[in-house]
């Protein structure tokens, strides 16, 4: 199997096992795997499942308007989609909700195959349902630096490489991306990959505490990011000095504000607690987006219904950023 398939594989299970929900091709356009992001087409996704299925791994669950799948034996009904029909504009966060091609469902118990769905229907739950700032979290983007890869992997078995960095940086023994140690800013969880392509990934965690888009917000993840870019510069000159003594110029980590977003999840939370059972829905927007509603257990203990966009901005930050607060004005 190829590194491709093997990162598809990981992320069905997850979808599966975890979210406990069928899967679509649009779950495959961007995806991430231990800090990686993955992409795969219409065509290589149809390709590599039905091969699965004639293997006798996966199973076509339904189609509605789009196919889903899940793993052979692990299955999850059907609603008729007339039962539920998301057509609400939430002008609270302009967020769409589409005539329903859902799957929605209930997290019963984790051994259980058969997932019943949620009463009442989830639109009735999200109707009224008075949100908090719109915000963005899981935020992915990469911007290119030449011969990064070269000077760092070549630096990794170093003598002369401190300890503590050592200890930051971890090469993918298949793709020979290097992986740098998760870095904790206050309260953003922020993974960096350099490729071998020369490319660097960064990927922005914070689920549990969203980026508001706002003023505040927005300086909240500029000054996280000019920490990163601290960072990777104080490594890069670091391996250049190992490498070169000096000898060869230092590559330029260039401004976060010129990064490009790839991905995003945009959305809000609901203002007050959820007490109900635990649920998860996506529905299909055009070809290229998928919007989530889900109940999600906090830091506090409590939960609470979120509502969110998956969006590919790609463009640079400064640009994505400034788009979508000029269209939620």
């Amino acid at each position: 199997m190829s590194e491709l398939d093997i990162a598809m594989m990981q992320h069905i299970s997850y979808i599966v096992f975890t979210e406990k929900r069928p899967f679509s091709y649009l779950d495959f356009l961007s995806f991430e795997i231990d800090g990686k992001e993955y992409g795969m087409t219409h065509g290589t996704f149809r390709n590599t499942v039905s091969k699965l299925i004639k293997d006798g791994e996966l199973e076509r669950e339904y189609r509605s308007g789009l196919a889903f799948y899940t793993i052979k034996g692990v299955n999850f009904g059907k609603r008729k989609s007339n039962e539920v029909m998301m057509n609400a504009m939430m002008t609270s966060n302009h967020m769409e909700i589409p005539n329903c091609h859902c799957h929605c469902h209930q997290h019963d118990h984790p051994n259980e195959n058969i997932v019943q769905y949620s009463t009442p229907p989830i639109y009735n739950i999200i109707e009224n349902l008075p949100l908090n700032k719109n915000s963005l979290h899981d935020i992915h983007m990469r911007f290119d630096v030449s011969n990064i890869w070269t000077l760092v992997s070549s630096s990794l078995d170093a003598d002369r490489l401190q300890q503590q960095e050592q200890q930051q940086l971890r090469l993918n023994s298949i793709s020979k991306d290097i992986l740098l140690s998760t870095w904790k800013i206050k309260d953003l969880d922020i993974k960096v990959i350099v490729h071998r392509t020369n490319t660097v990934s960064v990927v922005v965690g914070c689920s549990y505490a969203p980026i508001a888009l706002d003023i505040n917000g927005v300086i909240r993840l500029s000054n996280a990011l000019t920490r990163v870019e601290e960072r990777l510069s104080r490594l890069v000159d670091d391996c250049n000095k190992i490498i070169s003594g000096n000898e060869h110029e230092c590559p330029i980590i260039p401004e976060h504000i010129n990064w490009n977003v790839t991905m995003w999840h945009f959305g809000a939370d609901a203002s007050i607690e959820y007490t109900g059972k635990e649920f998860s829905a996506t529905w299909e927007v055009g070809e290229n987006a998928l919007i989530r509603a889900y109940s999600k257990d906090m830091k506090n203990g409590k939960s609470r219904i979120r509502l969110e966009r998956q969006e590919y901005p790609n463009k640079s930050l400064v640009d994505a950023v400034m788009d979508k607060l000029s269209s939620l004005s």
